[in-house]
């Protein structure tokens, strides 16, 4: 076993401190949706 990274966890108590503790929704977060539909749509036409 090893320990977390520095970085991560600098990084996970940022996060903390913005107040981004919430869950995602369900269906995905929309940049990411958007990058996938971007990408299939420049390999797939």
């Amino acid at each position: 076993d090893f320990d977390t990274p520095d970085n991560i966890k600098l990084a996970a108590i940022d996060a903390i401190r913005r107040g981004e503790t919430k869950y995602t929704a369900p269906d995905g977060i929309p940049e990411l949706k958007q990058a996938i539909i971007d990408k299939f749509k420049r390999e797939n036409g």
